[in-house]
């Protein structure tokens, strides 16, 4: 059952019903890690579907440089996976859009030599889309935008504009703090009075109680439990859950009768952290399996377990452990202990929780990090290939890399990552990645290839007042390090086409 979140679920209940009839609009839930964002947008979901609507869902990643267009090009291939693409929006010139939506319909090598659609022909390509679902109308649900790259935020504030006249819902979670540029959108949107900014705060004290009550399946929870559950859960509804968990994994919490008590005083497993019961948990797997948690742990909050059955197949862990469970067995002890689960949507592994994940990293020591992400990025380059790997493999790597402790590869990647994004259109990406790539160079020649990608990113934005002194300082660089006479006039070329 929900519980406390009755003003945010009429507000669903009620953007549903509008959206069904062809007044759409954009909601985005703002609220702090574990306090049930996701459940709202699922609960939102299950009300779409009961009306005959579609539902998309995608999802931003945590990564230095974001994937360009990820969480809608994720939410789109799932909607039109193994179907034809429909024939209007690809006779009315939005080709390149709608492909760079559902990737899977853009032949091999055919954006290479395209021009970057605008963010007004991706949007309308995304509206096309909807439309050609073929359902009375449609929910996009968009999750954790906090982490979201720029296009996909450009895109978002172009649909929130097109929705009123339209069928179809946006549901957009997010994070608040660090001032992130997903939040500021949602907060102009919501000042133009172009969606509806819906907060999910903490549950207060009558709240966790029901909480509680129904999590344990008794009417009258003991109340020394709920208010030690109350202080140290801080209202997330997540954390009641997982303290009460750690509680009858410990034994401090057990049946009794027809209800529960507790055997001694509340014992303090989540010591004002989250990190002891994530410790529990992990303690309570085999060895094996633990080493599976923690490889995922190094990979990111979503992962390819796959990809952690090519890293540990043929090795032992850090400790000695040899996956002798298998993989899959692992995930399924780790699920079972509510560390992980399965994204019912992409069928993808995910940790419960981010702090869940981060609770993982932070018990291993630095040479333990390093040994996972040596092996994970070894394995990534066996899996995909360096030169086929697509964006979200070259951010992965990247990190892998700098975990591993490898002084070359992140630049390189870096690099990479923003060749990439260019050749995508993706100009915000490209300048992340270039910049961060500025970041690690080490010797002059990385100065002069970081600079460069910069320069690109420039080029493609045709933005002339960075690009010239840009430029200038590469040409400069170029002169001191002896370069070709070509490689100094091509930069000039370059910023004589801006």
């Amino acid at each position: 059952m929900l519980v406390g979140r009755n003003v945010a679920m009429s507000v669903l209940t009620a953007a549903v019903e509008m959206a069904s009839t062809g007044s759409g609009q954009a909601l985005f839930l703002l609220g702090e890690a574990g306090m049930g964002k996701t459940r709202l947008a699922t609960e939102a979901g299950t009300l779409a579907r009961s009306v005959g609507m579609d539902v998309l869902c995608g999802r931003a990643v945590p990564s230095p440089t974001p994937p360009p267009y990820r969480p809608l090009s994720e939410a789109f291939l799932s909607a039109w996976r193994g179907r034809e693409p429909p024939t209007g929006p690809m006779r009315a010139g939005l080709r390149p859009a709608v492909e760079l939506l559902v990737p899977s319909w853009s032949p091999a090598g055919s954006s290479e030599h395209r021009a970057a659609p605008s963010v007004l022909t991706i949007g309308e390509a995304a509206l096309a889309l909807l439309d050609g679902l073929g359902g009375p109308g449609a929910l996009l649900v968009l999750e954790d935008l906090q982490w979201s790259d720029p296009e996909s935020l450009d895109v978002l504030g172009y649909l929130a504009d097109k929705l009123p006249d339209r069928p179809v819902l946006v549901i957009a979670t997010l994070r608040p703090g660090d001032d992130t540029a997903a939040e500021r959108l949602a907060r102009t949107l919501h000042a133009r009075r172009c969606a509806q900014v819906v907060p999910v705060d903490p549950l207060d004290d009558v709240a966790v109680a029901s909480a509680v009550a129904a999590s344990l399946g008794t009417s009258v929870p003991p109340a020394t439990l709920v208010a030690a559950v109350a202080e140290r859960s801080g209202g997330s509804p997540f954390l009641v859950e997982e303290l009460l968990a750690s509680l009858i994994g410990v034994g401090a919490l057990a049946p009794a009768g027809a209800g529960w008590e507790v055997r001694g005083d509340v014992p303090d497993v989540v010591p004002a952290s989250f990190a002891l019961a994530v410790a529990d948990r992990l303690a309570a797997l085999p060895t094996a399996a633990r080493d599976v948690v923690r490889m995922a742990a190094v990979l990111g909050e979503r992962f390819d377990w796959r990809l952690i059955d090519a890293t540990i197949r043929d090795g032992a862990g850090p400790g000695g452990s040899a996956p002798s469970d298998g993989v899959i067995d692992a995930l399924g002890r780790a699920a079972r202990g509510r560390l992980v689960e399965q994204d019912r949507y992409t069928g993808e592994f995910r940790f419960r929780h981010a702090l869940t994940r981060t609770a993982v990293l932070d018990s291993l020591l630095a040479p333990e990090r390093a040994w996972f992400a040596h092996r994970a990025l070894a394995a990534l380059g066996a899996v995909d290939g360096a030169e086929h790997a697509d964006a979200d493999r070259l951010g992965l790597a990247a990190r892998l890399a700098e975990t591993a402790g490898d002084q070359v590869r992140p630049f390189e990647l870096r690099v990479a990552a923003a060749r990439a994004a260019v050749g995508r259109g993706a100009v915000a990406s490209a300048r992340e990645s270039a910049t961060d790539a500025l970041r690690l160079a080490r010797t002059p020649r990385q100065v002069v290839d970081a600079q460069r990608a910069l320069l690109d990113a420039g080029v493609a934005a045709g933005d002339a007042a960075h690009v010239a002194p840009l430029g200038e300082r590469l040409v400069e660089r170029l002169v001191a390090l002896g370069a070709p006479a070509r490689d100094i006039a091509d930069v000039h070329l370059r910023m004589a086409a801006v």
